[in-house]
């Protein structure tokens, strides 16, 4: 493509005019979007004294580790995550406050 047609392109893309063609100089650089890196599923249960293979059913704890059937509850592998905060935080976010209305004092 000729720079003469990507300048044509360009102002019909920005709807320019001819007098405003002489503020594009360069072409716009187009951005680089980084691909995300996705946490893979281990093959082994994560557990220390568990090696057992993972299947497909089995899912990963809310502390980011997978662990085996046997393994899966939160009891079972000394897990970190903090469940009563969260619980604490959702609830204060569910519950409206109350306040009830002043009565006059006879």
């Amino acid at each position: 493509m000729s720079s003469e047609a990507r300048l044509k392109y360009y102002m019909e893309a920005l709807k320019l005019t001819a007098l405003d063609t002489t503020f594009i100089e360069e072409e716009p650089t187009p951005v680089k979007e980084e691909p995300k890196e996705e946490a893979k599923k281990p093959k082994r249960c994560q557990h220390a004294e568990c090696n057992k293979k993972l299947v497909l059913t089995d899912f990963a704890c809310k502390c980011k580790q997978f662990y085996c059937a046997t393994h899966r509850f939160s009891a079972a592998h000394s897990c970190t995550f903090d469940y009563k905060g969260t619980g604490k935080e959702q609830l204060t976010k569910q519950l409206a406050e109350v306040k009830g209305s002043r009565l006059e004092k006879i």
